[in-house]
């Protein structure tokens, strides 16, 4: 038994997750209310985030170079 989160959007339970499944593959569905809700950020909650984070820690780590570089490792 796996459990996967979902996310229910115009009357369809979308998972957030890919499921391996095979087509047309019958399951049984539990469905439970997370034990609280998730706080979703607006753009400028995220940016007060990110900036009393630079002010902690200083500059935060541009990872975008890593990531392109692991990117082209696996071509």
């Amino acid at each position: 038994m796996n459990r996967v989160e979902a996310i229910y959007e115009h009357g369809v339970l979308r998972p957030l997750s890919p499921l391996h499944l095979k087509e047309d593959q019958h399951v049984d569905v539990m469905v439970v209310p997370p034990k609280r809700p998730r706080k979703v950020l607006t753009w400028d909650e995220v940016a007060a985030h990110l900036d009393e984070m630079r002010q902690r820690v200083g500059t935060l780590p541009d990872s975008t170079p890593l990531i392109a570089e692991d990117r082209m490792r696996d071509i």
